[in-house]
C-alpha cells in the first residue's frame, strides 16, 4: 500500500504526464492475491517510454524465466511484467520448461 500512497501523493501536486500514463493502467482489486506477484512500485517506470520500452518483450520475457528456473532447482516458477506486441502490460508466470501463464492484464498505458 506504501507505493499506492505515494503515488496518490504525486497526484495532489501537480501531477507529471508519467503518473498520468500509469492511471491508465488496471490494477487487480487490493485484496487480490495476484496483488504479491509484483511491486507496484515497478509500475511507476512504465509511465515514461524510456520505462515502458525496458520491460522484456513477451519471448524474452519467457526465456529469461526458465533460464532462471533452469539456473536454481529451488524456482519452480517466475512472476514477470512483459510487453506484449499490442502494447498491453501483462503480468505472467514462467514455468521452467517455458510453460506461461497470463495472470493479469494491465492493458496499454497509452
Amino acid at each position: 500500500m506504501h507505493a499506492e500512497s505515494a503515488i496518490l501523493n504525486l497526484l495532489k501536486h501537480n501531477t507529471p504526464p508519467e503518473i498520468l500514463l500509469i492511471m491508465s493502467l488496471l490494477l487487480p482489486p487490493a485484496d487480490s492475491p495476484l496483488r504479491e506477484m509484483f511491486n507496484i512500485a515497478d509500475l511507476i517506470p512504465l509511465g515514461t517510454y524510456a520505462g515502458l520500452s525496458a520491460l522484456p518483450q513477451f519471448r524474452e520475457a519467457l526465456d529469461n524465466g526458465r533460464s532462471c528456473c533452469a539456473s536454481d532447482s529451488a524456482v519452480r516458477s517466475v512472476n514477470m511484467l512483459t510487453l506484449r506486441a499490442s502494447g498491453e502490460v501483462w503480468l505472467i508466470t514462467v514455468g521452467p520448461k517455458g510453460g506461461w501463464k497470463r495472470r493479469w492484464n494491465f492493458g496499454s498505458p497509452h
